[in-house]
């Protein structure tokens, strides 16, 4: 992605969606572990770009909204955490950090229209970030101690399409799929393991052999190396790699098709790349974000070692 104006938005609606009236339970579930840790880290920013020539705004808001909102709060019944919030509890006994659903808790929901360049913003060139962020539902705490795990906003360009925007705070994504885990029907009863697969014997016998090989002052010199390493690391530039083409967002139909594009804008707060499947199906998709200098000149360095490699062939 690579500056132009803030992109002109109307913003038509903005309301709630919640699970069906009384259809679940209220619920406060404890933060594992594993998921405290993504407590800290940025709201996934996502949008999905779904090409529909022959809309308009008033068919969009008379026909299709009803249905998306009815969508969204049916399929809410069954992953209703994520209408609540995370929310701060020092003396409680379900621990200080819990997933909490109270009856009447909502998702966000937002209805705008832009009359922007539908297809220059669901293309494969390099964009402003500026262009796409206005697509991006806010996430506003609602006290210090609560935090909302989800908001999505709908914007439709007429005769061009609609983008589907969604934010998601990162500690609820583990959450989702702690879900799948126990949609698939582990029984009660049955023990779970994680482990990995590793000859520890084989490799203690390696690494004895490398050890009585070395002297004392060699392994210090590999220890010192190491300690020097993880310094510069520290301050240099690290490159992330986020999501995977597993993931299958282009599969993402809610009516109107596949998307054309799926953009990751939360990049613009990390020093990362995005992977994810081929929109056509095949291959993977890589999305980054630099400076528009910088993404020029790694648009022209990508383009030539990619021609370099496919004529050594």
């Amino acid at each position: 992605m690579a500056s132009s104006p803030i992109p002109a938005l109307k913003v038509l609606e903005q309301s709630t969606v919640s699970p069906p009236n009384s259809s679940v339970p209220e619920t406060s579930i404890p933060l594992s572990f594993c998921d405290l840790m993504w407590l800290n880290l940025n709201n996934v920013e996502r949008i999905f770009f779904y090409s529909i020539p022959a809309i308009s705004t008033s068919h969009f808001v008379k026909h299709l909204l009803p249905s998306l909102k009815t969508s969204l709060s049916l399929t809410l019944q069954h992953f209703f955490p994520l209408a609540g919030h995370v929310i701060f509890s020092p003396n409680s006994d379900c621990g200080k950090f819990q997933y909490q659903y109270k009856d009447g808790d909502s998702i966000s929901f937002t209805v705008a229209e832009s009359d922007r360049d539908f297809t220059h913003l669901a293309g494969d060139d390099a964009r402003s970030v500026i262009e796409l962020e206005s697509f991006v539902p806010t996430l506003a705490a609602v006290s210090a101690d609560a935090t909302p795990l989800m908001a999505v906003q709908v914007t439709v360009f007429p005769s061009q399409g609609i983008c589907l925007g969604l934010t998601i705070n990162h500690g609820a994504c583990a959450y989702v799929w702690t879900c799948q885990v126990w949609a698939r029907g582990l029984p009660s009863n049955q023990v779970a393991w994680l482990g990995f697969l590793v000859n520890a014997k084989r490799v203690g016998e390696i690494l004895g052999r490398v050890i009585d090989g070395l002297g004392d002052g060699v392994l210090r010199d590999v220890v010192d190396a190491w300690v020097e390493m993880g310094k510069i690391v520290k301050y240099e530039r690290p490159l992330l790699v986020l999501g995977s083409p597993g993931f299958r967002f282009y599969d993402s139909d809610f009516g109107c098709g596949r998307p054309v594009k799926v953009e990751v804008v939360s990049l613009k707060n990390t020093e990362a790349m995005s992977i994810s499947e081929g929109k056509g199906g095949g291959g993977i998709g890589i999305g980054m974000t630099a400076p528009k200098m910088e993404m020029e000149m790694f648009s022209f360095e990508f383009a030539e070692g990619l021609d370099q490699l496919l004529h050594s062939f």
